[in-house]
């Protein structure tokens, strides 16, 4: 018999325009385990609700096509995702990190 826990599936969900999304960022961005990792350079102490809005307003990220996203493991959010075009010699690459506080990031992708 095999004692050994599945894997959670994983999904992406866009990230709303919600104080509920904004408040669980904060919780993150306050975890010193994440800001070691992440959001120390843009938040020199840790963030209010406030700076949360202002730096990841949904509507203002996606003007700039940067999509904001939640990866959930069972349909629990446990990190953050964004993905965005960049633009290199004419040709339109796509790249996204993740920032769970792992440090880890998603491969790029760029191509005619």
């Amino acid at each position: 018999m095999n004692n050994r826990k599945a894997p959670p599936s994983l999904t992406f969900r866009g990230m709303a325009d919600a104080r509920e999304d904004y408040a669980r960022l904060k919780t993150w961005l306050c975890n010193p385990a994440v800001r070691k990792w992440y959001g120390a350079d843009d938040f020199p102490v840790p963030p209010s609700l406030e700076d949360v809005v202002k730096k990841y307003r949904v509507p203002s990220l996606l003007e700039e096509e940067v999509h904001p996203c939640f990866i959930l493991a069972d349909g629990t959010p446990v990190g953050y995702i964004q993905f965005y075009p960049i633009r290199s010699g004419g040709s339109i690459c796509s790249s996204g990190r993740i920032d769970s506080g792992t440090g880890a990031s998603a491969p790029s992708h760029c191509g005619p």
